[in-house]
């Protein structure tokens, strides 16, 4: 019985390990695309200004 219960809690500390990763690469992921549309807007200003000369 101590032996279930001890695999047990490994398993629920893998398993939370695993979701703690899991949410960090979901919020770098979120970054990278605030990033990324942050650059494409700064692009789409300088090419607005440069059809407009």
């Amino acid at each position: 019985m101590k032996k279930l219960v001890k695999e047990n809690d490994e398993e629920k500390e893998r398993l939370n390990g695993d979701i703690a990763c899991l949410l960090a690469e979901k919020e770098k992921d979120k970054v990278d695309k605030d990033v990324m549309l942050n650059r494409m807007s700064q692009i789409e200003t300088m090419l607005t200004a440069m059809v407009r000369r």
